[in-house]
């Protein structure tokens, strides 16, 4: 929501005091801890489901799954590693109604060590997804390199403006947020 401009870090939304709160018709969502809402910086910070499950369905289903499988979700990377998944992200098509607040907040979604490892890459890098790499060069016995890799952007998933945000807000997670442990 921040790419599209669909949401400020400032901006208040209802959580649930009980913390459950009914998204869509007969879509519950629940909060690890009540709290009557928050600002859109606090909901990331405190992780409230709902707040992230309100914010999927102002982004909405085809938007959520354009940036989910550009970061990489839902195919295998192509890493030189045998076994290698591409987890699972099932097409809007076979979407249910409760599927887009749900896989807003990482539920209905399987993704790999290095899908996960690659999208937070993509933070790093300031929005863009790189190819992953296990080994920056193979050399022989006598020390000659054999193969080099460097490093190979695949595209960029977020301005670098949303991403300067969006590390704000994760860093208060673990400074201030639920994953202060």
């Amino acid at each position: 929501t921040l790419e599209e401009n669909l949401a400020k870090p400032t901006d208040y939304f209802v959580a649930a005091a009980s913390g459950r709160a009914e998204l869509l018709p007969g879509v519950f969502i629940k909060d690890s801890h009540a709290h009557p809402g928050y600002t859109f910086f606090g909901a990331i910070q405190n992780s409230s489901n709902i707040v992230c499950g309100k914010l999927g369905i102002r982004l909405g289903a085809e938007r959520l799954y354009r940036y989910a499988t550009s970061l990489g979700f839902g195919s295998v990377t192509g890493i030189e590693f045998p076994g290698e998944t591409p987890g699972h992200l099932r097409p809007v098509s076979m979407w249910q109604p409760r599927s887009t607040p749900t896989i807003a907040i990482g539920q209905e979604v399987a993704v790999s060590p290095i899908q996960l490892a690659l999208a937070y890459g993509a933070l790093a890098n300031g929005g863009v997804l790189m190819q992953p790499q296990l080994v920056k060069e193979v050399r022989s016995p006598d020390g000659r390199v054999l193969r080099h890799s460097v490093p190979t952007p695949v595209r960029r998933v977020f301005s670098e403006g949303t991403i300067s945000e969006l590390r704000k807000m994760l860093c208060a997670v673990v400074d201030s947020g639920t994953a202060t442990a």
